[in-house]
């Protein structure tokens, strides 16, 4: 987890939004060892403050732009997820 949040932390404002880089925190500070995590929208939006639609827009740019990767077939954004962050950036 440390080295996931030093990387989320590290994220330049000209590559990511800064509800993408809460988001990005947010998911690192609930990573595992090897930078999985499984989270709802509902506690990514409560541990953010953003609303639901914002953290689902966030979620969907980082993937686009290749920050995280969703492991689960199932989009329903309101339930959990499974997303591996690729911390090599």
């Amino acid at each position: 987890m440390i080295r996931a949040l030093a990387w989320a932390l590290r994220q330049h404002p000209d590559t990511i939004t800064p509800h993408e880089k809460l988001i990005l925190i947010g998911l690192a500070d609930m990573s595992d060892d090897e930078q999985i995590v499984r989270v709802s929208s509902i506690k990514l939006s409560k541990f953010t403050g953003l609303d639901s639609d914002a953290v689902n827009e966030a979620i969907s740019n980082l993937g686009a732009k290749g920050f995280i990767k969703c492991l689960d077939d199932n989009l329903d954004t309101e339930f959990m997820q499974s997303y591996k962050l690729i911390v090599t950036r």
